[in-house]
């Protein structure tokens, strides 16, 4: 199955970047996996209307995700919810690019929930643009104790939750 990782942040050396390229490499000998991070949206999305006319490079985003069979969101939480660049992101696609798509959504704070309202707001848009959401969210608490140098070491806690997502993603 191909799988498209999202790291939903545009912040450099985040830690949602880190878990995402985590889960890259504990599911890619089951899985063919990409990651893609927002910090590489095309850096003149700002300056002209793409709704109407679609940027080229969006498009070829587009293209990817079509060609998947499963999206995993790793999103940090941002001000009790998901950062704004991921809804950004979203509003710069056809509404059909998401429908039917299996969703999974990994949430990350260094507090204690895990993002789990940024979870919620996120399913209620994904569900609005009619994906099929996995319904385990793990939820990632504490995370910048489990970087270093860049490096997503997971305690015991959060390899349970990553294994249990494997199981709901019918992982062998």
């Amino acid at each position: 199955m191909k799988t498209l990782i999202i790291s939903g942040t545009n912040r450099t050396h985040s830690a949602s970047l880190a878990a995402a390229k985590h889960v890259h490499h504990l599911y890619s000998s089951h899985l063919e996996c990409e990651i893609f991070s927002l910090c590489d949206l095309p850096k003149d999305l700002l300056t002209d209307n793409f709704y109407s006319q679609r940027h080229p490079e969006i498009l070829a985003i587009v293209e990817k995700i079509k060609s998947t069979d499963i999206l995993l969101f790793v999103i940090p939480e941002y001000h009790g919810s998901f950062p704004g660049i991921v809804k950004f992101f979203l509003d710069l696609m056809p509404s059909s690019t998401f429908k039917y798509k299996r969703v999974g959504i990994i949430g990350v704070s260094d507090g204690h929930a895990g993002n789990m309202r940024g979870i919620d707001h996120f399913t209620g848009v994904m569900h609005y643009l009619r994906a099929n959401i996995i319904s385990f969210f793990p939820k990632i608490s504490h995370v910048k104790l489990m970087i270093q140098d860049e490096v997503f070491n997971p305690d015991e806690r959060v390899k349970g939750l990553l294994s249990e997502l494997a199981h709901e993603l019918q992982i062998p």
